[in-house]
């Protein structure tokens, strides 16, 4: 990571540049300060729903607007509010740089707050909070509920989200208000990192910044922060929470933080402490919890309540959580907690345990920020709250520097410090009490919003350079005489290295041995490879379904041969699954997908499966949790020797690494894994499963889930695969109809009626044949007319085609987006080991870029009128079965 420079305008911006010439995109963030801790009594909620009012238009840009233009420069854009900052981001093309300038600087000039605004963007935060907490198990745990029992001040204890009747209660005087008080240049930090010439895009924030007249930095009355420090507190403190989606209890233990902008090595101390304790095999509570006949909790811990470690001021909290079986008690897992921290109060952590605790801290930190967005979102974040931007590139030096001795005192802090207790356990669903709709104080109301007010001028856009295509990376790409499949690919972004390894399953294979063997291969009772790989500073994680088993895994560059011995001797040898790890791990497993599948997401995600390709088990994309639950150790045995092959496998390295180096490395280190039969040979007899392009079939299935917040929406339709010619036309088709934010179905359903959240359209390549999913969440009041304007969208592709203005944004934009995922190792590694899947040369993902530009606005035009059309989708809805009217035109063609 390369250095900032820093810089203030007369005005009080403050400015931080991290160029970086290797990079091949632009981050730009704004951080202004204030968070959901400067709202007031009786305005829970403000400061994330003002994030939402500034992109409803400013000076000279029309509402939504702003992101129309970010993502037809080929960007990606967003905003988030934590409890001391709000930020607006964006990552687009160089060429895009001096576009977002102008727009960014022409909202904190004078956004537009109309009451038309307010009313559209009040309804979308509550489909938000519907989606986010009142429909989602653990949607309150741990945050805010850890916070409301472990400090007392109003600040750190309400719901930044807010309660309904306070956001009810905002008006456009409020909103000009929280403007006037914290949108200023004196309290905003703007970064930006990656591809560009620093001189010259200091010239340009010059240029449209430094005209914004300063203002003095005030508070609106009330402001909790600043009323009194949070007071230090002694003793336990519990809470006990009904839940009546959660799947299992849970419990959790908060604590309070050190001070990171006084005493940042104590607070680093705990961030390696937090993998010390519940990192990986070696994590010392995951350990502790087996040996105590308690294996099948699950604990997770970590700095910071939202978003993870150094995201707040102080107070700032270090949380425990662990999900348990109802015959597991709270006071068990606590026991354990307690025992472990006592013992790391007098004897010291190991060498080799601390160091591989630092590493995959480190390694944690530097794989979170390979992308220049995420660079200059933590630039301007550290600048923000604690005046410390080059903590980006120096934390995982630091985190290395932490002693056992460190570790030690944050252990003695969390076993002597006050702390929250508090308990989720499952109830029984309540009636759910319907949502008023706030009605508009002029003509028309939400579902009939009236004309939006134009800008008083037009803007003036800065001129913008065409895009330029990906960057091919070194690349190796060569198939073993085992018949493994490796490819490399040099990104040196950070020095660490992306891991992926996919082994194919036949079809009709047993997909929960699969899902267990994944969770077993590297445990340390048949691996004792895999805490040593833990200790190099490596996380290796499995994931497997009825398809695929992969490993995936990121760690130091320079540890990488260690890595592929430890892995050659785990594939190569499939004995040694104990029968008491196994029975540990298949319960934890099927808890997981029980968990799963409580989320209303993936029962529609099931459903529609059922819809397009039948009723059949072979079309389950997971096992289930009670396949699962029986599996046996000799069950992996036979599983790891029939099926666990290298043959047809592909290994893809993606990282600081020589192509041809590495090769060489993985050819000398796997030779002990061989096939069991050549490859082309792993295919079992025909499941009865469909496969190919599926016949369009429309019908809609609504499933009923008693009081739930919302109705989950979801429809499907037949697509083509992407060794189709036409693939890349209609990449672009879809940007337009339902792919970006500013597209035609986001911009219906969420800006223009306040309908969900997020309305978008996804392509899912599939053996079974691609499919375009589109999905979106509504209250139940509300859902017979989110899916009358659905299908009024889909009829309007073809009555009122995408004009020429739609084409060009939507394949500049998804040009844009395929820039960006060749730059991140992980998501590039992703990506090859999909293309793989697939059948697809994975060398030509860099050329694909090329292969949009060429793309014709007819070919578009005529694409979009075949495939997507109303009489292609099927359906379902899961949520309350009367939010779908039996009268609906749609439920003439149900199930």
């Amino acid at each position: 990571m390369n250095e900032t420079t820093r810089a203030t305008l007369p005005n009080g911006l403050r400015l931080i540049l991290a160029p970086d010439p290797c990079a091949s995109m632009v981050g730009i963030s704004l951080h202004y300060g204030v968070g959901f801790r400067s709202e007031p009594r009786g305005k829970t909620g403000f400061a994330h729903l003002f994030e939402h009012l500034m992109f409803q238009g400013s000076e000279t840009v029309a509402a939504g607007e702003h992101g129309r233009l970010v993502q037809a420069a080929g960007g990606s854009f967003n905003g988030s509010t934590g409890p001391d900052a709000t930020n607006f981001y964006q990552t687009v093309p160089n060429s895009a740089i001096e576009r977002v300038l102008f727009l960014e600087a022409d909202r904190l000039r004078s956004p537009r707050l109309t009451e038309r605004a307010l009313v559209t963007q009040l309804a979308v935060v509550k489909e938000e909070i519907r989606r986010n907490v009142i429909g989602k198990p653990y949607g309150r745990f741990p945050w805010p509920v850890v916070p409301q029992t472990l400090y007392r001040n109003f600040a750190n204890t309400h719901d930044g989200y807010g309660d309904f009747s306070d956001l009810d209660r905002m008006t456009t005087e409020d909103c000009e208000q929280f403007f006037d008080a914290y949108y200023h240049p004196g309290n905003c930090v703007l970064a930006i990192s990656g591809d560009f010439i620093p001189h010259q895009v200091a010239g340009l924030v010059d240029k449209y910044f430094s005209e914004i007249p300063a203002k003095a930095v005030t508070d609106i009355p009330g402001n909790p922060a600043v009323e009194f420090p949070e007071p230090h507190r002694v003793g336990e403190f519990e809470q006990v929470q009904f839940d009546e989606r959660a799947p299992m209890p849970a419990v959790a233990l908060g604590y309070r933080l050190p001070d990171p902008a006084t005493a940042l090595g104590d607070y680093l101390a705990h961030m390696v402490l937090s993998t010390v304790l519940t990192d990986g095999m070696t994590g010392r509570l995951n350990r502790r919890l087996a040996e105590s006949g308690l294996g099948t909790v699950t604990i997770r811990s970590g700095c910071g309540l939202v978003g993870g470690p150094l995201r707040a001021r102080e107070p700032d909290t270090f949380v425990i959580s662990a999900y348990h079986p109802q015959d597991v008690s709270d006071g068990q897992i606590v026991s354990v907690i307690d025992g472990e921290l006592s013992r790391l109060l007098t004897a010291e952590v190991p060498e080799e345990e601390l160091r591989g605790a630092a590493m995959r801290s480190a390694a944690a930190w530097s794989r979170a920020h390979d992308q220049v967005g995420r660079r200059a979102r933590t630039y301007g974040r550290l600048e923000s709250l604690f005046g410390a931007a080059e903590l980006t590139h120096d934390l995982p030096r630091l985190l290395g520097k932490v002693t056992s001795a460190e570790i030690a005192a944050a252990a003695q802090r969390l076993h002597d410090g006050a702390r929250a207790r508090v308990n989720v356990r499952p109830a029984p669903p309540a009636q759910s009490v319907p949502t008023p709709i706030r009605s508009t104080s002029g003509p028309g109301s939400l579902t009939a919003p009236p004309p939006e007010e134009q800008p008083s001028q037009a803007a003036q856009l800065p001129p913008m350079a065409p895009l330029q295509p990906a960057q091919p990376s070194p690349i190796t790409d060569v198939t073993l005489d085992s018949g493994l499949r490796v490819v490399a690919i040099r990104s040196d972004s950070v020095p660490l290295i992306s891991l992926r390894l996919r082994i194919p399953l036949p079809a009709g294979c047993d997909a929960a041995a699969a899902a267990v063997l994944g969770a077993m291969l590297l445990r340390q009772s048949r691996c004792a490879g895999g805490a040593e790989l833990e200790h190099a500073g490596w996380t290796v994680v499995p994931l497997a379904d009825t398809r695929q088993l992969i490993l995936s895994g990121n760690g130091p560059a320079v540890a990488i041969a260690k890595v592929l011995r430890i892995l050659a001797t785990a594939l190569a040898d499939p004995a040694g699954y104990d029968a008491a790890d196994v029975d540990t791990t298949r319960t934890l497993i099927a808890q997981q997908i029980t968990a799963l599948n409580a989320h209303p997401a993936t029962v529609a995600r099931a459903a529609l499966r059922r819809q397009r390709l039948g009723d059949h088990p072979g079309i389950r994309e997971y096992a289930s949790a009670d396949a699962v639950a029986i599996i046996t150790a000799a069950d992996l045995e036979a599983f790891h020797s029939a099926r666990l092959s290298p043959a047809e496998a592909a290994l893809v390295l993606v990282g600081d690494l020589d192509p041809d180096l590495i090769v060489r490395q993985v050819i000398e280190a796997l030779s002990p894994w061989r096939s069991v039969r050549a490859a082309g040979e792993l295919h079992l007899p025909d499941d009865g499963r469909q496969r190919g392009p599926y016949p369009a079939r429309r019908g809609f299935e609504v499933i009923h889930r008693p009081g739930a917040a919302q109705t989950q929406i979801r429809f499907g339709a037949p697509w083509a695969e992407p060794e189709d010619p036409i693939f890349p036309v209609l990449e672009i088709a879809n940007a337009a109809f339902g792919g970006h934010f500013s597209s035609r179905l986001s911009t219906e359903l969420r800006e223009k009626r306040g309908l969900t959240y997020s309305a978008r359209s996804v392509i899912e390549p599939d053996q079974d044949g691609s499919t375009l999913t589109v999905s979106f969440d509504t209250r139940k009041e509300t859902a017979d007319q989110a899916i009358t304007e659905f299908y009024r969208v889909v009829d309007e592709v073809t009555s009122i085609p995408f004009d020429v203005t739609e084409f060009e944004n939507a394949r500049d934009h998804t040009i844009g987006r395929w820039l960006a995922g060749v730059e991140s190792q992980s998501d590039l590694a992703n990506a090859i080991t999909g293309r793989l899947a697939l059948g697809l040369p994975p060398a030509a993902i860099f050329d694909y870029s090329r292969q949009l530009a060429t793309v014709r606005y007819e070919d578009v035009r005529l694409a979009s009128q075949k495939f997507i059309t109303p009489d292609v989708f099927a359906g379902v809805a899961i949520g309350d079965a009367d939010s779908i009217s039996p009268d609906h035109p749609i439920m003439a063609g149900s199930r």
